[in-house]
């Protein structure tokens, strides 16, 4: 089970977001731990990238079972870049950021980023009944995947003004205006080249 919705930079879309994600995920015992990790990933959106000065976020929310009684639901933020990665800071205080991060890292069984700084998409995955994860030293990068790292990277440079990502559980594409003029739209394809084709076909 799958759902994405975009949502304007602005600060107070933080509350729209966790009401999101909060409707999607009653049921999981872990609910407050998912609340969390959206505020956290949606306030970093905002407050570190460029969906936060007058762009767009996408929250993706995914619950998948996990063997015979078990469940894993992932949080992914799609922002609209900055020229640095997320990095998580757990013990140096006195630097800037990286924090909330650091708390992300420690209720995530598995979290990572993907994209460049024209945009990322940032997620954390949490298991039911799965221990979690506190490997995450400070400092530390979020983790790449690097299977679509060029098509990505490819498809970031042609449409600079649309936020782009690949969903590695679906296998699709995503495309969303930057542009928060432009009516509500969000495209999915099956392949990156089928995305820039429905973009051209779109708006060319």
């Amino acid at each position: 089970m799958r759902w994405c919705r975009a949502f304007p930079g602005a600060q107070e879309q933080i509350g729209e977001a966790r009401r999101f994600v909060r409707t999607l995920l009653a049921s999981s015992p872990l609910l407050d731990d998912l609340i969390l990790i959206t505020s956290e990933l949606t306030s970093n959106a905002i407050c570190h990238t460029a969906s936060g000065r007058g762009g767009v976020f996408v929250v993706e929310v995914t619950q998948l079972p996990l063997g015979k009684d078990g469940f894993r639901a992932r949080i992914a933020v799609l922002d609209g870049g900055a020229p640095t990665d997320p990095v998580v800071r757990c013990r140096d205080e006195n630097a800037p950021g990286g924090r909330g991060l650091a708390l992300v890292a420690a209720l995530a069984v598995r979290r990572g980023i993907d994209g460049d700084q024209t945009g990322r998409v940032v997620w954390a995955e949490l298991d039911w009944h799965a221990p979690a994860s506190q490997q995450f030293m400070d400092g530390s990068p979020l983790v790449p995947q690097t299977s679509v790292a060029a098509a990505q990277a490819e498809m970031n440079a042609r449409y600079t003004d649309w936020l782009i990502w690949f969903g590695p559980w679906s296998g699709f594409w995503y495309g969303v205006p930057k542009d928060t003029g432009v009516p509500a739209l969000m495209l999915v394809a099956v392949s990156a080249q089928a995305l820039a084709d429905d973009i051209d076909a779109a708006f060319n």
